[in-house]
């Protein structure tokens, strides 16, 4: 027997004395004359250290046996399906008219994340009758939604990486982690008004498909395809110098593809090589998404910074106006078992001349191709099952490059010093949305749209927060941040409230508040962040003040289109490689049962069910962290 339970079972047995004033002090009594006659027993044989131990171990204070208040839950009367459990509250009875399903919900409404031993559980439960004798007994077995252990939780959520999940798509990492240089916005760094004459001057191409050729830096290693004239070794990652040939030309839009990945090309690599056809459906895409996605989201930034100046973007881009959308084997990796990898991404970088790399924090600058550039995978373009999801990557760079310009290049130019910089899960998730929105538009199916995200999202929940963005999990935080996304855009506005979080001046959380706020609802990020939980355990109720994800948004029109943001049955998608498991994976609320709660994220856990109306009480260890909030929720069975 370990001498730390042996000591704690001393400290029990004096606890059987049966004092009719028996107290939290008493125990504490107990435990100090438990430790005297154990110290005097042992002292001359222990070190000092361990003698330490000995009195933490007595005087740890019993998570399980702790003065709390008791409160009461009316459930059917209640204006709301969650219930606050409060710091101070150790026992939670709740009222019952019919059979139910009772979770809790563990929050973190904070930026650091909350250790796994620092959670609340609970600690038992129990019924009573009710004024008119029914009791609302919990079974401790034969609970019909799936139950996990973090035993189990490890195991899936070690499946999170790529290459254990199947098929997956993300944006470029270096092109995510690059926040622009705002140096040259300050005062003193002696900044030029927009529309002094730039330091470079470019000459307009000729635009002629077949024939217009450019150089541009891709991230494309020296090994693939031809030798590049140069080549740039920037954190690990090798960028090469290609040329690339302009295959079509849209009303708004330049289509490149790299040399060697068009199918006429000669040494065309066949698999991962675009052909004529493709390239003039992107084309067609793109231009007819190009003013939809504009009304919502605003509209991509018409300047450059070159030096310490803005400057308009034809004075040093020789494609002005146009967007270019580069098409290519990003990474180089394609191979025929390709499952997955980096479909596109914006870097912006191109927006700024390659002479306003001033240091080795901005030599990425250097690889700059001057002007609006967003980049897409050839292979996955090329490919019949995934293209159209290519078609929805085209929206969701082309959001990246506007929300660049909407919020810091063009506020920016118009004298703000200090516009502020869009955190990646911000903009992660209004792109996904603009997939969303633009679903219909692109007769893209759910699997082609950012709806391929929430098995993930139901599998792997715990490892990202909302407002972070986990390098590691990087498929947990895009699933976290478009579901999350979709929850705001289905309850408080559809499309219009994407506008409004896209075109106000402020970015991230704050962004979000305002657009709540400027659409008519008393929330704030924090506040729809709580009821997120509603969201993802409550399905379709008809609870009074209950969000679901399952009700299509609300509808805006523009220009003869509708945008469709249509209901999710989140219990209707499957966890990963588990067809037999549907929805959010629920957790058993016991002790040593519960895991680390990232920041602004959550754990869903499923306390049991009632098979009738009554009363249940439910009894909480107590409070350890500052930050964790616990909720419950009921969901009424029919």
């Amino acid at each position: 027997m370990k001498t730390t339970e042996y000591i704690k079972q001393s400290a029990d047995l004096l606890d059987g004395i049966g004092y009719p004033w028996y107290s939290a002090d008493m125990r504490t009594i107990k435990k100090a004359a438990a430790l005297i006659c154990i110290a005097t027993l042992l002292a001359l044989t222990m070190s000092c250290s361990f003698i330490n131990d000995v009195i933490s171990t007595l005087f740890e204070p019993s998570v399980d046996d702790w003065n709390g208040e008791t409160e009461t839950w009316n459930y059917p009367s209640a204006e709301s399906p969650m219930f606050l459990v409060s710091s101070q509250t150790r026992q939670v009875d709740i009222k019952l008219d019919g059979p139910s399903d009772i979770f809790m919900v563990r929050m973190n409404p904070s930026t650091t994340t909350i250790p796994s031993q620092q959670s609340r559980y609970v600690v038992s439960t129990g019924s009573s009758a009710d004024n008119s004798g029914r009791t609302a007994e919990i079974p401790e077995t034969g609970n019909q939604l799936p139950v996990y252990t973090t035993d189990t939780a490890a195991a899936t959520t070690a499946a999170v990486h790529p290459g254990n999940t199947g098929f997956y798509r993300t944006d470029f990492t270096p092109a995510q982690n690059f926040v622009p240089p705002l140096d040259f916005l300050r005062p003193s760094s002696g900044r030029n008004a927009s529309g002094t004459a730039a330091a470079t001057t470019v000459t307009p191409l000729t635009p002629v498909p077949g024939t217009t050729q450019k150089k541009l830096w891709v991230d494309l290693p020296a090994s693939a395809l031809r030798t590049p004239s140069e080549t740039v070794t920037i954190n690990s990652v090798q960028y090469t110098k290609r040329s690339a040939t302009l295959r079509a030309v849209g009303n708004h839009c330049y289509i490149w593809v790299v040399d060697g990945y068009y199918s006429t090309d000669s040494g065309a690599v066949s698999s991962a090589a675009v052909t004529k056809e493709q390239i003039i459906t992107l084309r067609e895409k793109f231009d007819g998404m190009y003013p939809l996605i504009r009304e919502i989201f605003g509209k991509e930034a018409e300047v450059m910074v070159d030096g310490n100046s803005i400057v308009p973007i034809n004075q040093v881009s020789d494609t002005g106006s146009k967007v270019n959308i580069v098409v290519y084997d990003i990474n180089g990796d394609y191979k025929t078992s390709q499952q997955g990898g980096v479909f596109g991404y914006f870097w912006a970088k191109d927006y700024y001349t390659p002479e306003t790399a001033t240091s080795s924090a901005t030599d990425v600058i250097k690889l700059s191709n001057s002007g609006k550039y967003f980049y897409i995978d050839s292979y996955f373009t090329q490919n019949s099952n995934w293209a159209p999801s290519m078609y929805s990557t085209l929206a969701h760079e082309f959001q990246h490059m506007i929300n660049f310009g909407v919020k810091t290049l063009t506020p920016a130019d118009k004298g703000n010093n200090n516009p502020p910089s869009s955190a990646t899960w911000y903009t992660e998730m209004m792109s996904m949305l603009c997939e969303d929105m633009m679903q219909q538009n692109l007769e893209c199916n759910d699997t082609a749209s950012p709806k391929s995200r929430l098995s993930q999202f139901c599998t792997y929940y715990t490892s990202s927060g909302i407002t972070e963005w986990n390098d590691n999990d990087q498929l947990a935080s895009y699933a976290v941040a478009y579901t999350f996304g979709a929850y705001l855009a289905r309850n408080y506005g559809g499309a219009e409230l994407i506008q409004k979080v896209a075109q106000n001046d402020s970015v991230d959380k704050d962004s979000i508040t305002e657009a709540l706020k400027a659409m008519g609802y008393d929330e704030t990020f924090d506040s729809a962040y709580i009821k997120f939980a509603q969201a993802l355990v409550l399905n379709n109720t008809d609870k009074q003040n209950t969000v679901t994800l399952n009700k299509d948004a609300k509808t805006y029109q523009f220009s003869g289109y509708t945008y469709p943001m249509t209901a999710i049955d989140l219990w209707s998608y499957n966890t990963v490689n588990n067809a037999n498991v549907s929805g959010p994976v629920l957790y058993s609320a016991q002790k040593d049962r519960q895991l680390a709660v990232r920041p602004y994220g959550f754990t869903l856990h499923q306390i049991g069910y009632t098979q009738n109306a009554g009363s249940v009480s439910l009894t909480f260890s107590s409070p350890v962290s500052q930050t964790e909030q616990i909720y419950l929720l009921v969901q009424p069975r029919s």
